[in-house]
């Protein structure tokens, strides 16, 4: 024999608004005879006698029993109880719908609010604001309701629900509704320097995040963007494609959110800019045109740092001369090669900048042609004597603009090196000298004016003869002593060799045209001595001293 089976939890069916409640009891004796014992005051009771039975509590039932007492023919009376109650039911859970409505203020759309079902409830009870009207539910855990145009004026917006049963009704659970403005859109995404699409088939996407209650959005564009919209009108507006045409000027953007109780507080902005490139930086490259002007077959190269946001450029040179582009047209051609036309004066090189928005300030270099200046006075040092006669000539640097320097020097008189630089040694023959040392600067423009030193030097006297007999050979005593300084110039050291009939040492100094001593040697008669590798380039002064005796010479460093 089974339990007695239904509801213990009886508010449902009590009398006079409950149902019916039904209980049953399972015997596998057909013939069974079942007896049930009711609470007392039971009402409408049908099945007595059976293993079902149905009744009614009476009204003011709080909690009692149910019995059933078993007869069949296979043996005992067996008996079955059930605990029954009727207590208040428990108040509704969360309700369960749209808070935010102003997308629905005024409109027909039906709102949908809900709480899940409560043991022992005979029926809900809903109450909306005084603007909202019923369309469904009333008396069910789910209701459906619309929204009056005067939502926002009323001071209640709450639903509320209870429970109804036989025993009583549950406390009010509650929802709250408002009529939400939507927030201000989120900053806007998107590139706002469009200079390299301006004028331009390409599209440029800017967005933003979805608002919280917002229905809608509405963009803003400043005159030469047209946009499209790819979601469409609605919730989903929150991205577009703008195309910039060139009467576009530097504006924003904007973008407000919209839904029906109003718009965003305020617009959301991005400042798009027009902006012409930059001047492009100084231009590096020669400004003496003398060196590449025809016919010299050398190029001068010309270049700058690219420029920012720049697509390309434009050169240009003085009339005549001839460009060529280390780089195709675009935003590398940032370098070229130029040649001058023969005779050229001076004229400029400039360059600008280029993109969609614009051409930049001019970058102008200047370009001249720059004469060679005359070279200074000849200076002259004696670096030997007779019978072989050695000077060195210098001028005090290379001349202003020059690009090389041409020495002559008299007949008799053999340059030994040094020519076409600042400073040349020469040798002259034993025989008498008279002319004329001259230099003259030269660059691919111009020759200077001619400089000049007048040379006139005597015969060098004949060599002593040395009366030789078969018994002696008698040496001439020397009265003098004598130096060898070689080589002179020298871009290295210097030899001095001192030759004297005295056997005594001598003292070497080395000293600067001032007259300081910087270096102080002793020299033995036939030693040579070398010297002056650490010396800086220009003149000093070579002194040897032995005894009362002595000799100075002239020593050119390169």
């Amino acid at each position: 024999m089974g339990t007695i089976s239904g509801p213990t939890g009886v508010c449902a069916n009590v009398a006079p608004t409950g149902v019916a409640a039904v209980y049953t009891v399972f015997s596998s004796d057909a013939l069974s005879v079942f007896n049930w014992t009711l609470p007392l005051g039971a009402l409408n009771v049908t099945g007595q006698g059976t293993g079902t039975i149905s009744f009614k509590y009476p009204s003011g039932f709080i909690a009692g029993t149910i019995s059933v007492d078993v007869s069949s023919t296979c043996g005992a009376v067996q008996n079955r109880t059930l605990n029954v109650g009727a207590t208040t039911p428990s108040m509704p859970g969360i309700v369960t719908g749209i808070t935010n409505v102003c997308p629905y203020i005024g409109l027909p759309d039906q709102l949908t609010y809900s709480i899940d079902p409560v043991p022992g409830a005979l029926s809900y009870e809903w109450t909306i604001p005084s603007s909202c009207s019923f369309v469904s539910g009333q008396g069910t855990n789910s209701i459906a309701i619309t929204v009056g145009s005067n939502f926002q004026s009323i001071a209640n917006k709450v639903i509320k629900v209870r429970v109804m049963s036989g025993c009583g009704n549950s406390g009010y659970q509650l929802k709250y509704l408002n009529a939400q403005f939507p927030m201000t859109p989120g900053p806007i995404t998107g590139s706002n320097d469009i200079c390299e699409v301006i004028n331009t088939p390409t599209e440029v996407t800017y967005y933003i995040n979805k608002v919280l209650a917002a229905t809608s959005y509405v963009w803003t564009l400043p005159p030469g963007a047209t946009a499209t919209h790819p979601g469409g009108p609605g919730i989903n507006d929150t991205l577009i494609k703008v195309v910039f045409d060139n009467t576009f000027v530097t504006s924003h953007i904007s973008v407000i959110s919209v839904n029906n109780c109003l718009t965003s507080g305020s617009s959301r902005s991005l400042l798009v800019y027009r902006k012409n490139p930059p001047t492009p930086g100084p231009i590096t490259g020669p400004t003496n045109a003398c060196e590449y002007s025809l016919p010299s077959a050398v190029q001068a190269y010309y270049t700058f740092r690219k420029v920012p946001v720049a697509t390309s450029y434009t050169w240009t040179v003085p009339p005549g001369a001839t460009i060529t582009h280390e780089n195709a047209p675009g935003v590398n051609d940032t370098a070229i090669f130029v040649t001058f036309p023969n005779g050229y004066s001076s004229g400029n090189i400039t360059v600008k900048s280029h993109n969609g928005c614009g051409t930049s300030g001019i970058r102008s270099l200047s370009v001249v042609r720059l004469n060679t200046g005359m070279p200074s006075a000849i200076d002259i040092a004696t670096a030997s004597n007779c019978p072989v006669r050695q000077f060195v000539y210098s001028i005090s640097t290379m001349p202003y603009n020059a690009t090389s320097v041409v020495w002559t020097v008299p007949p008799g008189g053999n340059i030994d090196f040094g020519q076409g630089t600042s400073s040349i040694q020469v040798t002259y023959t034993g025989a008498a000298i008279a002319g004329d040392v001259t230099v003259q600067a030269f660059n691919n423009c111009s020759q200077s004016l001619i400089q000049y030193a007048h040379i006139k030097l005597p015969a060098c006297p004949p060599e002593p003869k040395i009366p030789v007999t078969p018994e002696f050979v008698k040496v001439e005593k020397l009265e003098e002593i004598d130096l060898a300084l070689y080589p002179n110039p020298s871009a290295s050291n210097f030899k001095v060799v001192l030759k004297s009939a005295d056997k005594a040492v001598a003292k070497l100094r080395v000293m600067d045209v001032l007259g300081k001593v910087l270096y102080e040697y002793v020299i033995q008669p036939g030693e040579m001595k070398q010297l002056g590798e650490k010396l800086k380039a220009g003149s000093y002064f070579i002194e040897v001293q032995q005894g009362d005796k002595r000799k100075t010479l002239r020593a050119i460093k390169l």
